[in-house]
């Protein structure tokens, strides 16, 4: 019974696949390709060639005695390239007209999986011819190899692939490290320079106020030893240093030291002029409600000054001990400028006999001067009313 299955063509497929399930190089279904046809189909030679795509040409590549693997065969060439170019088997029988009158037989059966060549099996019987039965054999053989070999090709790929992406990954990964690295220095040297540069302009307001600080000591030595009418010149000039040196303090007080929001600077602002002005009579109220964004040093610094010129000029020309002063501070914003509005109200708020103080024309000219840095215009200016209204391209 075993005699019988040995001889039966299932059982010798069932051998190869016995032999090549666990095959995973072409080496080793090509040799248990040619193991199975020499000794169990009795094949005196079986040769395999193995088909290169960008060479065109078949490569011999193992046998069941030896490896020829110098040796090739072009695509369309011979009967192994014929049959490797038509992917269809071919059978030879060669008879020697001499008084023994022996046949030889020539096999050629490709390995091919959906159209897509491996190899070639080249077999030989030198005293016999292949029957059918071979020819079927053999190309079943080779159908179970292709299906073996299209395997091992999708699986050799996808490890290709897969050290492709692991490649890619370290690279993308390396290179992501040194661009954190990049930004990280980046980030630390801006840091750097950010911090230094408000250090530095901390340390510039620090000088600034100190030495605001030392004019203005100055200033009351001078008003310690002189009288009027010089005394209120120099109580003006006081005044003045005063209200920068606040300016400069409130604007130290900002976290961002390129700009400030405008309500907090005005409610500091406030403050000061009723600090230094000792004037517990004032009643300071402002409106920045449509005026969003920030305001640069270069606009509050003059802006601040503006503000105090003009309350100063309010208060030397309607109070009197017996009123409470309401200035009312408005800032508004349009599509094309910015207008800023100051105006005085309270009880009894009735000019004095002076109309003009003694510093009035100063404070005309410094309100003059600071619209011109602020690229702004007055367009109404009544002192006897005690409205001032300035417009401005950008504030």
């Amino acid at each position: 019974m075993d005699d019988v299955y040995r001889d039966s063509s299932l059982g010798v497929a069932l051998r190869f696949v016995q032999a090549s399930s666990y095959a995973e190089t072409y080496e080793e279904v090509y040799q248990a390709i040619t193991v199975v046809l020499k000794d169990e189909l009795n094949f005196d030679h079986a040769l395999i060639y193995d088909f290169s795509p960008s060479d065109k040409k078949l490569f011999a590549f193992h046998s069941a005695k030896e490896s020829t693997q110098n040796s090739f065969v072009k695509l369309g060439e011979g009967l192994v390239g014929r049959v490797a170019f038509d992917l269809k088997s071919e059978v030879v029988l060669h008879e020697q007209e001499d008084e023994t009158a022996t046949i030889s037989s020539h096999m050629c059966v490709p390995i091919a999986f959906h159209g897509n060549l491996f190899s070639v099996v080249e077999a030989h019987r030198h005293n016999s011819a292949f029957t059918p039965s071979d020819l079927k054999l053999t190309e079943f053989i080779s159908e179970i190899a292709a299906s073996l070999l299209a395997r091992i090709r999708q699986k050799s790929e996808l490890n290709h692939l897969k050290e492709k992406l692991e490649q890619l990954l370290e690279e993308k990964k390396a290179a992501l490290t040194i661009a954190v690295e990049t930004v990280s220095n980046q980030f630390s040297e801006l840091k750097y320079q950010r911090d230094k540069r408000e250090i530095l302009l901390r340390e510039v307001h620090h000088r600034v106020n100190n030495n605001l600080q030392i004019i203005s000591s100055l200033v009351s030595l001078y008003l310690n030893q002189t009288e009027k009418p010089d005394h209120n010149t120099l109580l003006a000039v006081q005044s003045r240093i005063q209200i920068l040196s606040s300016i400069h303090l409130i604007l130290l007080k900002s976290l961002e030291l390129n700009e400030i929001s405008v309500d907090g600077f005005l409610t500091d602002l406030c403050g000061s002029l009723r600090y230094n002005s000792n004037a517990n009579y004032l009643s300071l109220d402002f409106s920045t409600t449509e005026i969003q964004r920030p305001l640069s040093f270069n606009t509050l610094i003059p802006l601040g000054m503006l503000i105090h010129e003009l309350i100063q000029m309010a208060v030397h020309k309607f109070w009197n001990s017996e009123s409470i002063v309401e200035l009312s501070i408005t800032l508004t914003h349009d599509a094309t400028s910015d207008t800023f509005e100051l105006q005085l109200q309270g009880k009894d708020c009735t000019p004095k006999s002076t109309i003009n103080p003694p510093d009035f024309v100063v404070q005309q000219t410094i309100i003059e001067a600071l619209c011109d840095q602020l690229e702004g215009d007055l367009i109404e200016f009544n002192a006897d009313k005690c409205v001032w209204r300035l417009s401005f391209t950008e504030i």
